[in-house]
């Protein structure tokens, strides 16, 4: 594989998780409304960040960026929630998919030291060992 392949997939899933949490953002009711409601938007903001340096790292690499929706989610394993879940629900699908994002990270790691691309390796490590700490904090939640 090559580095392009690893940071499609990347960008695929950290958008999907992008859109997913910002939905349950706006649409987040109950008691515990004005915690979780921040802390959505916590998360989306740092996706957004990282959906943007990787669309970079495409291009710092010598590859195009994503053009359409379709470009940027193509592949992506973290799929869309047509429903409205309740708080804890958000919270479960939302821990599941950041776990998702964190091993494709991993794997996109694992395979850019392989090709020598320490660049790669080491930004993607880096994400996938902050998400192991927002993981920790979302089970601390429920």
């Amino acid at each position: 594989m090559n580095t392009s392949v690893h940071l499609q997939s990347a960008l695929a899933n950290t958008f999907a998780l992008y859109a997913k949490v910002h939905s349950f953002h706006w649409n987040v009711t109950g008691p515990r409304f004005q915690e979780l409601h921040g802390f959505f938007e916590e998360i989306y903001s740092g996706l957004w960040k990282e959906v943007d340096e990787i669309a970079e790292l495409l291009r710092i690499e010598g590859f195009e960026a994503p053009k359409t929706l379709s470009e940027i989610i193509a592949g992506a394993k973290i799929l869309e929630c047509p429903n409205t879940p309740d708080a804890d629900e958000m919270l479960q699908i939302i821990r599941e998919d950041l776990e998702t994002l964190r091993k494709v990270y991993i794997t996109g790691a694992q395979e850019a030291e392989k090709d020598g691309n320490f660049g790669v390796e080491s930004y993607l490590e880096e994400h996938a060992t902050a998400y192991k700490k927002t993981l920790w904090m979302m089970k601390s939640m429920v």
